[in-house]
């Protein structure tokens, strides 16, 4: 009786490592599209999200360039969706994807979203090319051609490297032809663009043509151009408390009727001296709450120019007038308490070249 008990023990531990390891060596799956037209069958790309687990991969068929909805896809597990391939939406009032989970999709175009004004309620007919409430990744993607609801509409994480949004339209009282990275104090939002291109975007009766952001944008040698708003901020619109960095060489630059405006004035604008911010006859550059009225500032650059090359020469002369100015300015003593910066001779500084406003004086808040 001893051996058979000891005998269904080990048998026990065997079958239970075994279940272990057949979950352990679980690999994700890859779902392959075979069908152009979607209609929910298998091959579809439909029949694969519904059908996928998360973390799984989904690719197209050789043969299959284009799938054809006719409703929204709802993304609400991880997956990633890997082209090239184009998604395009033939249903009518029908966004094309609506993410609600951390997905990551590559080489995909999204186009055909549309919206009828005033079917919807709330925020729900915003972004007809792609609707994201997760943190979603995507790589070298396009949006294009989707209308009303303009092409992305982003309430909290969206990454993008290397897409195109362009020819998106918005209408009614929606923010942004291109991009609207909504005012959402709950979730927050933040997009980051890498490389990208923001471009013919329109929105024919209120603000931001290109970019509408509400929250916080970071955009690193990314180009903004073409794009149109009936009101403020052709190319970017930025929202009361919105945070906003340009770097790494962006171009924003021919939209209409100004590149970049808004009130902003709790928030920041941040542009490195690798940018340029374009003008247009008759469009205006940057025009942010604060500055008086018909006062507009120009960004420029400061490089080379004769008061600036002086000034660094000066800063490295021990003997010139500024650094000896600078140097009893940081040795300043402060109510007669002793020297308060002992020993900053020894300090040195750089003097970096950036963006200036000229001439531009601050309007009377009071």
């Amino acid at each position: 009786m001893k051996r058979r008990n000891r005998f269904s023990h080990r048998m026990f531990l065997f079958l239970l490592c075994l279940l272990f390891l057949s979950f352990g060596s679980a690999e994700a799956a890859t779902w392959t599209v075979t069908r152009t037209l979607d209609d929910g069958s298998t091959g579809t790309l439909s029949h694969a999200v519904t059908h996928a687990a998360a973390g799984d991969s989904i690719v197209f068929a050789g043969n299959v360039t284009t799938v054809d909805l006719t409703s929204t896809l709802y993304l609400n597990k991880a997956l990633t969706i890997s082209g090239p391939a184009t998604i395009r939406q033939t249903g009518a009032n029908e966004r094309v994807l609506h993410v609600t989970a951390d997905c990551t999709l590559t080489s995909l175009t999204i186009t055909g979203g549309n919206f009828v004004p005033g079917t919807h309620i709330g925020n729900y007919w915003d972004g007809a090319g792609l609707y994201n409430y997760a943190n979603l990744t995507m790589n070298n993607c396009t949006v294009t051609g989707n209308t009303v609801g303009g092409g992305v509409y982003n309430v909290k994480n969206l990454t993008m490297t290397g897409c195109t949004i362009s020819n998106n339209t918005c209408a009614g009282s929606r923010h942004a032809g291109g991009i609207n990275n909504e005012a959402k104090s709950s979730s927050a939002p933040v997009l980051t663009m890498y490389n990208c291109v923001v471009e013919g975007n329109s929105n024919p009766d209120t603000y931001g043509g290109g970019v509408f952001n509400g929250e916080k944008l970071f955009m690193y040698g990314c180009t903004v151009r073409n794009n149109s708003s009936r009101g403020s901020g052709g190319g970017i619109y930025l929202n009361l408390f919105s945070e906003t960095t340009l770097a790494q060489g962006c171009v924003v630059t021919g939209n209409s009727p100004d590149q970049i405006c808004g009130p902003g004035q709790y928030g920041s604008l941040s542009i490195d001296g690798s940018c340029t911010v374009g003008n247009t006859a008759g469009n205006k550059a940057v025009a942010l709450s604060g500055f008086a009225q018909g006062s507009v500032p120009e960004l420029r650059k400061t490089t080379g120019e004769p008061d600036v090359v002086a000034a660094e020469g000066a800063l490295n002369d021990s003997g010139s007038g500024l650094f000896t100015s600078v140097k009893n300015t940081l040795h300043i003593d402060l109510g007669a308490s002793g020297e308060v910066v002992a020993g900053l001779a020894s300090m040195s500084a750089t003097l970096y070249n950036a963006f200036t406003y000229e001439n531009v004086p601050l309007a009377d808040a009071s």
